[in-house]
C-alpha cells in the first residue's frame, strides 16, 4: 500500500475501513440525506436548474449542497435549526436566504435569478471560441461547478472552468451559451495553421443573440507533416476531472491530428471515444500510459520520474496492464514494455514549476544529483544513466524521446536543450518533442505540439508504425505556432548530410496572428548564428564542417495581442530535430535518410 504521503516498511500493517454511500445525484445532499434519515425536509424551487444551493449553519459551517432537478426543484434533509441558504448561479449574483427549520419541514419561496443572455452558435466547422469581456465586462467562466471550494482565500478550480468553448463540428456540440449581460469580443481559432477571426457580441438579459463570426481559414500549409500531441490527460487520470470526450472535442477544435492517451498508470485507448463522436477521420488516436513514480523509496530514493510509453494496447489486467513504476529504476520499467514496438518518452525531465519527483534529469533517479551536461558521460552522476541492467541489458538512458517543451513551462526548455545536446554529442540520438500535458478545460491542447513528417498527413489512414518510425528517426519539430522546414542539401530533420560544406535553407511559415522575429542555428549544440527576420520567409545560411556534427534550428517571436488571447502564457517558438552531418571528402555532397 503506497500513497504519495505515506511509506510503509516491510512488516508494517495498514488497515482501512471504508463505508460507501451511493447517491442518486451529483451533489452532497444525496449522501447527507442518507446520513440523516430522520431529518426534516427543506424544499424549494429555483428558476434556473444550473444553479446550486449551499446550506450553512447559523455559525457559518457548511452543512450540505443541493443540485436542483431539471425543473429547478430541490430538497434536503436537515436537523431542526437555523440555516443560511446561498443559491449560486453561473453568471448572476448569489441569492441568500435565512431560514428556521422546524418539525414538519419548510418550503422556501421561489428563488429567481431572471432570464439569462443567450448567444446561439452556428455549425461552421471545428473551432475554439474564446470569449473576452470588453468595455468593463469581466471575462466569462464556463463550466464553474459552483462548489466554491477554497484553500484559505484561493479558489480551487475543478478543471472544467474556462472562457473557451470547443466545437468539433459533430453531434453533441453546444448550440448556445449563456452569458452574463455585457459586451464580449469573441475569437474563433483552429490552431496555428488557421486564421483567427473576431467578432463583438452584446449579451442582453432575456434576449437570444446569434454569434455572427467567420470560421477560421487555413493560411499555412503543412504537406507531409502531421500535428501530434503525445502527452494528454482526461478524467481517466487521478489528477483530472475533464472528460475524455470533451478533451477529444478540444483536440479537434485546436487542429490536432494525432493524440496519444497518456493517463497516469493506466493504459487507455482513445479510439473508441473518437469513433463514438464520429471523428475517426479527423483525429488518429493511439493508446499509451504515463508511468508515474511518486514514492521515494530506500532503493530508489529519488524516483525515476514520469515516462510515456506508446503505443501499448490495454489488457484485461489491473490498470489495463500498466507497468509497475514505484521502487524501480527507469531501466527496469522500460524492460517491461513490449519489445521494439513501443516508444518511451522522458516527460518534463527538467522543470521550473514542479517538485523534482516528476523531473528525472533534475535528480537523476538513484544518483540523487542533477544530470550535468558539462561533465563527461562516464563521470558520476551522469554515468548511472549508462549502467546496463545485469539481466536485461537495458540502460536508464534507453528512452527514445525527450519532452523538450511541456505546456507553458517554457523556462525549462533551455535546460532540457542542453541535456539533449550533451547526449547527442555523446552519440546518443534522441528525438525532442513538444506536448501540452493538458489536464483541464483551461489548458490549450496540442500546444505545444509535435509536427511529425509522415509523408501522407491524413489522420484517417495513419498507421501506428509510420508515426513510431518517424518519431524514432527524429523526423519532427516542436512548435507553439511557427512552422519551420529546414534542409541541408536534401536532408531534413532526422536525416544525414554527407559533405564538408553546404547551404542550410530555413523556411519559416506562420499565420498572421503568430509573429516571428528571428531564428538561431546551432551546430554541434552550440549557437552558430542568430538572425533577425521581419516575418516569415526563406533564408539561406552557408555552413562548413570540419568534423562530424549535427545542426538544429530555433525560431522565435513576440506574443502579439491576438496570440496572447488565443495562446495565453505562451510565446511563438519552434525547434527542429537534428540534421546529422558526416563530414566527407567527396567532391560532391549527398544526403541519406
Amino acid at each position: 500500500a503506497q500513497t504519495p504521503w505515506m511509506d510503509l516498511a516491510p512488516g508494517d500493517r495498514l488497515e482501512v475501513d471504508f463505508r460507501l454511500w451511493v447517491g442518486g445525484r451529483a451533489d452532497v445532499a444525496s449522501i447527507t440525506d442518507q446520513l440523516n434519515p430522520e431529518g426534516e425536509w427543506l424544499r424549494g424551487r429555483v428558476d434556473d436548474p444550473s444553479a446550486r444551493l449551499h446550506v450553512y449553519s447559523a455559525q457559518g459551517y457548511p452543512i450540505t449542497q443541493v443540485r436542483p432537478d431539471s425543473g429547478g426543484r430541490f430538497a434536503a434533509r436537515l436537523e431542526v435549526g437555523r440555516y443560511r441558504i446561498v443559491a449560486r448561479h453561473p453568471f448572476r449574483p448569489a441569492v441568500e436566504r435565512e431560514v428556521v427549520l422546524d418539525a414538519g419541514g419548510v418550503t422556501l419561496d421561489p428563488i429567481e435569478f431572471g432570464a439569462g443572455a443567450v448567444v446561439t452558435l452556428a455549425r461552421q466547422g471545428p473551432r475554439r471560441l474564446t470569449f473576452v469581456g470588453i468595455d468593463g465586462t469581466p471575462d466569462p467562466v464556463f463550466g464553474d461547478d459552483l462548489l466554491g471550494v477554497r484553500t484559505g482565500q484561493s479558489p480551487v478550480p475543478s478543471g472544467w472552468e474556462s472562457r473557451t468553448i470547443a466545437l468539433a463540428d459533430t453531434t453533441g456540440d453546444p448550440d448556445r451559451v449563456t452569458l452574463p449581460p455585457g459586451r464580449y469580443e469573441v475569437y474563433a481559432s483552429r490552431g496555428p495553421e488557421f486564421s483567427v477571426e473576431r467578432a463583438v457580441v452584446e449579451a442582453v438579459v432575456g434576449r437570444e443573440i446569434a454569434l455572427r463570426i467567420d470560421p477560421p481559414r487555413r493560411v499555412v500549409e503543412t504537406p507531409g507533416w502531421i500535428a501530434a500531441d503525445l502527452h494528454v490527460h482526461s478524467d481517466r487520470s487521478f489528477d483530472s476531472s475533464w472528460p475524455m470526450d470533451r478533451q477529444i472535442r478540444a483536440l479537434v477544435a485546436e487542429g490536432a491530428e494525432v493524440v496519444v492517451a497518456t493517463e497516469h498508470d493506466r493504459v487507455v485507448d482513445p479510439v473508441p471515444v473518437i469513433d463514438a463522436l464520429g471523428l475517426s477521420g479527423r483525429l488518429a488516436g493511439m493508446p499509451g500510459v504515463e508511468v508515474t513514480a511518486v514514492a521515494e523509496t530506500e532503493r530508489i530514493p529519488h524516483t525515476h520520474g514520469h515516462i510515456n510509453a506508446f503505443p501499448i494496447a490495454p489488457g484485461p489486467k489491473y490498470r489495463g496492464g500498466a507497468p509497475r513504476g514505484e521502487g524501480r529504476r527507469l531501466r527496469e520499467v522500460m524492460a517491461d514494455l513490449p519489445p521494439g514496438g513501443s516508444l518511451v518518452q522522458l516527460n518534463h525531465p527538467r522543470t521550473s514549476r514542479r517538485a523534482h519527483k516528476g523531473a528525472f534529469l533534475t535528480h537523476l533517479g538513484v544518483a540523487g544529483e542533477p544530470f550535468d551536461p558539462l561533465r563527461p558521460m562516464d563521470e558520476q552522476p551522469n554515468r548511472v544513466l549508462f549502467e546496463r541492467d545485469p539481466e536485461t541489458g537495458v540502460r536508464d538512458v534507453d528512452f527514445d524521446l525527450i519532452e523538450g517543451m511541456n505546456g507553458e513551462d517554457f523556462a525549462a526548455y533551455p535546460l532540457v536543450r542542453e541535456d539533449w545536446f550533451a547526449l547527442l554529442r555523446a552519440g546518443e540520438r534522441r528525438t525532442l518533442t513538444a506536448n501540452s500535458d493538458s489536464h483541464r478545460a483551461s489548458a490549450v491542447v496540442a500546444l505545444p505540439r509535435t509536427y511529425v513528417f509522415v509523408g501522407e498527413d491524413d489522420a484517417a489512414v495513419l498507421e501506428h508504425a509510420t508515426l513510431v518510425n518517424a518519431l524514432r528517426a527524429g523526423r519532427a519539430f516542436g512548435s507553439t505556432g511557427p512552422v519551420v522546414d529546414v534542409r541541408l542539401g536534401e536532408a531534413g530533420p532526422g536525416e544525414t548530410y554527407h559533405g564538408r560544406e553546404g547551404d542550410l535553407v530555413v523556411e519559416v511559415r506562420s499565420a498572421p496572428w503568430i509573429p516571428v522575429s528571428g531564428f538561431h542555428v546551432f551546430v554541434d549544440g552550440r549557437r552558430f548564428l542568430s538572425r533577425t527576420i521581419r516575418g516569415p520567409g526563406r533564408f539561406r545560411v552557408p555552413l562548413r564542417f570540419e568534423t562530424d556534427t549535427f545542426v538544429t534550428v530555433e525560431v522565435e517571436g513576440p506574443a502579439g495581442p491576438v496570440y496572447e488571447v488565443v495562446a495565453p502564457g505562451f510565446l511563438p517558438f519552434a525547434f527542429t530535430n537534428p540534421i546529422f552531418v558526416v563530414a566527407a571528402d567527396a567532391a560532391s555532397s549527398r544526403s541519406s535518410g
